[in-house]
């Protein structure tokens, strides 16, 4: 992820970054095993109006293959 991460970085943003990046190691799968599932439920105040169900929105020809990837 590093790696990735410092191609347009200057030294000193490079260093901050590996800074930010060991503090929340913790945070970031090391492997694909890692990965999980969470059990946040989440609330969104509607006010007085009945909350709607949509379908979502169709993601753009070019980025539905980054999606898949």
């Amino acid at each position: 992820m590093f790696d990735d991460g410092v191609e347009y970085l200057d030294p000193e943003q490079i260093n901050k970054f590996a800074k930010l990046l060991y503090k929340y190691q913790d945070v970031f799968a090391k492997s694909s095993d890692d990965l999980g599932c969470t059990n946040v439920k989440h609330k969104i105040n509607t006010g007085s109006a009945n909350p709607i169900r949509q379908q979502p929105r169709r993601q753009q020809y070019g980025k539905r293959e980054v999606e898949r990837a």
